[in-house]
Protein backbone atom coordinates (compact mmCIF):
# COMPACT_ATOMS: atom_id res chain seq x y z
CA UNK A 1 0.00 0.00 0.00
CA UNK A 2 1.31 3.46 -0.92
CA UNK A 3 1.43 5.70 2.16
CA UNK A 4 3.05 8.60 0.26
CA UNK A 5 6.02 8.64 2.62
CA UNK A 6 9.65 8.62 1.61
CA UNK A 7 11.57 8.18 4.88
CA UNK A 8 11.68 5.80 7.82
CA UNK A 9 13.39 6.67 11.11
CA UNK A 10 14.78 3.65 12.94
CA UNK A 11 15.04 4.73 16.60
CA UNK A 12 13.18 2.37 18.95
CA UNK A 13 13.87 3.24 22.58
CA UNK A 14 13.52 -0.41 23.58
CA UNK A 15 16.48 -1.33 21.34
CA UNK A 16 19.31 -1.48 23.89
CA UNK A 17 22.00 -0.87 21.25
CA UNK A 18 20.22 2.29 20.12
CA UNK A 19 20.07 4.06 23.48
CA UNK A 20 20.92 2.43 26.81
CA UNK A 21 23.90 0.44 25.53
CA UNK A 22 24.68 2.55 22.47
CA UNK A 23 28.42 1.79 22.64
CA UNK A 24 27.82 -1.93 22.00
CA UNK A 25 27.93 -2.92 18.32
CA UNK A 26 24.86 -4.55 16.86
CA UNK A 27 25.13 -8.35 16.53
CA UNK A 28 25.90 -9.79 13.10
CA UNK A 29 22.42 -11.31 12.71
CA UNK A 30 20.75 -8.00 13.52
CA UNK A 31 22.94 -6.27 10.91
CA UNK A 32 21.88 -8.81 8.28
CA UNK A 33 18.20 -8.23 9.09
CA UNK A 34 18.67 -4.44 9.05
CA UNK A 35 20.50 -4.67 5.70
CA UNK A 36 17.57 -6.63 4.25
CA UNK A 37 15.17 -4.03 5.63
CA UNK A 38 17.24 -1.21 4.09
CA UNK A 39 17.36 -2.98 0.73
CA UNK A 40 13.58 -3.44 0.76
CA UNK A 41 13.11 0.22 1.69
CA UNK A 42 15.44 1.35 -1.10
CA UNK A 43 13.47 -0.77 -3.60
CA UNK A 44 10.38 1.18 -2.53
CA UNK A 45 12.18 4.57 -2.75
CA UNK A 46 12.16 4.97 1.03
CA UNK A 47 15.26 6.35 2.72
CA UNK A 48 16.23 4.85 6.05
CA UNK A 49 17.37 7.22 8.77
CA UNK A 50 19.30 5.40 11.50
CA UNK A 51 19.00 6.92 14.96
CA UNK A 52 21.73 6.73 17.58
CA UNK A 53 21.02 8.11 21.06
CA UNK A 54 24.21 8.57 23.14
CA UNK A 55 22.81 11.36 25.31
CA UNK A 56 22.24 9.40 28.51
CA UNK A 57 25.95 9.10 29.25
CA UNK A 58 28.18 10.46 26.46
CA UNK A 59 31.34 11.84 28.09
CA UNK A 60 31.80 15.32 26.61
CA UNK A 61 34.76 16.11 28.89
CA UNK A 62 36.85 13.17 27.67
CA UNK A 63 35.11 12.25 24.47
CA UNK A 64 37.66 10.37 22.33
CA UNK A 65 36.67 6.84 23.44
CA UNK A 66 32.97 7.69 23.29
CA UNK A 67 33.34 9.35 19.90
CA UNK A 68 35.17 6.28 18.56
CA UNK A 69 32.28 4.08 19.76
CA UNK A 70 29.72 6.48 18.25
CA UNK A 71 31.54 6.57 14.91
CA UNK A 72 31.83 2.77 14.87
CA UNK A 73 28.08 2.46 15.51
CA UNK A 74 27.36 5.02 12.77
CA UNK A 75 29.57 3.18 10.28
CA UNK A 76 27.87 -0.09 11.19
CA UNK A 77 24.43 1.37 10.42
CA UNK A 78 25.65 2.94 7.18
CA UNK A 79 27.35 -0.30 6.05
CA UNK A 80 24.03 -2.09 6.56
CA UNK A 81 22.36 0.35 4.18
CA UNK A 82 21.11 3.36 6.17
CA UNK A 83 20.94 6.49 4.04
CA UNK A 84 21.53 9.00 6.85
CA UNK A 85 22.12 9.21 10.58
CA UNK A 86 20.04 10.90 13.26
CA UNK A 87 21.92 11.95 16.39
CA UNK A 88 19.35 11.96 19.18
CA UNK A 89 19.42 13.85 22.49
CA UNK A 90 15.72 13.56 23.32
CA UNK A 91 14.42 12.45 26.71
CA UNK A 92 17.65 12.91 28.65
CA UNK A 93 18.48 14.72 31.87
CA UNK A 94 18.52 18.51 31.99
CA UNK A 95 21.61 18.40 34.25
CA UNK A 96 24.15 20.50 32.37
CA UNK A 97 27.08 19.88 34.76
CA UNK A 98 28.71 17.47 32.29
CA UNK A 99 28.92 20.26 29.73
CA UNK A 100 30.34 22.74 32.23
CA UNK A 101 33.05 20.18 33.14
CA UNK A 102 33.95 20.04 29.44
CA UNK A 103 33.98 23.86 29.19
CA UNK A 104 31.04 23.82 26.80
CA UNK A 105 27.44 24.88 26.73
CA UNK A 106 24.86 22.15 26.16
CA UNK A 107 23.86 23.48 22.74
CA UNK A 108 27.48 24.00 21.77
CA UNK A 109 28.41 20.46 22.84
CA UNK A 110 25.54 18.92 20.89
CA UNK A 111 26.42 20.97 17.80
CA UNK A 112 30.11 20.10 18.02
CA UNK A 113 29.36 16.38 18.28
CA UNK A 114 26.86 16.50 15.40
CA UNK A 115 29.30 18.37 13.18
CA UNK A 116 32.14 15.97 13.92
CA UNK A 117 30.00 12.88 13.41
CA UNK A 118 28.69 14.14 10.07
CA UNK A 119 32.19 15.00 8.88
CA UNK A 120 33.85 11.75 9.95
CA UNK A 121 30.97 9.45 8.97
CA UNK A 122 30.73 11.18 5.60
CA UNK A 123 26.96 11.06 5.33
CA UNK A 124 23.90 13.24 5.86
CA UNK A 125 23.09 13.84 9.52
CA UNK A 126 19.98 15.08 11.26
CA UNK A 127 19.71 16.12 14.92
CA UNK A 128 17.09 15.69 17.60
CA UNK A 129 18.04 18.27 20.23
CA UNK A 130 17.27 17.84 23.93
CA UNK A 131 14.93 20.85 23.79
CA UNK A 132 12.78 19.79 20.86
CA UNK A 133 9.47 21.08 22.27
CA UNK A 134 8.59 24.21 24.21
CA UNK A 135 7.13 22.22 27.11
CA UNK A 136 10.51 20.59 27.94
CA UNK A 137 12.27 22.25 30.88
CA UNK A 138 15.40 24.22 30.06
CA UNK A 139 16.78 27.52 28.84
CA UNK A 140 15.46 27.30 25.28
CA UNK A 141 16.86 30.66 24.18
CA UNK A 142 20.42 29.90 25.29
CA UNK A 143 20.33 26.33 23.96
CA UNK A 144 18.97 27.40 20.58
CA UNK A 145 21.41 30.29 20.28
CA UNK A 146 24.40 28.04 20.95
CA UNK A 147 23.08 25.28 18.72
CA UNK A 148 22.36 27.69 15.87
CA UNK A 149 25.72 29.43 16.23
CA UNK A 150 27.77 26.22 16.08
CA UNK A 151 25.73 23.67 14.11
CA UNK A 152 26.67 23.09 10.46
CA UNK A 153 24.06 24.65 8.19
CA UNK A 154 23.36 21.39 6.35
CA UNK A 155 22.29 19.51 9.49
CA UNK A 156 18.50 19.46 9.78
CA UNK A 157 16.96 19.71 13.27
CA UNK A 158 13.81 17.90 14.42
CA UNK A 159 11.41 19.94 16.55
CA UNK A 160 7.80 19.45 17.54
CA UNK A 161 6.75 23.00 18.42
CA UNK A 162 4.85 23.84 21.59
CA UNK A 163 4.03 20.35 22.81
CA UNK A 164 5.53 16.92 22.41
CA UNK A 165 2.19 15.33 21.54
CA UNK A 166 -0.37 17.47 19.75
CA UNK A 167 -3.93 17.54 21.04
Amino acid sequence: EDLSMDSYLYAPKDDLCHRFDWRRPYPEGWCADFAAFCADAKARQIQVLAGIAPGLDFNFAEDEADFAALLAKARQMLAAGADALVLMFDDISDDISAFAEAGLSEGGAHARLANRLQKEAGCPLLLVPRLYADEIAGDHAAYAADLNQHLAQDIAVFTSGHTIVAD
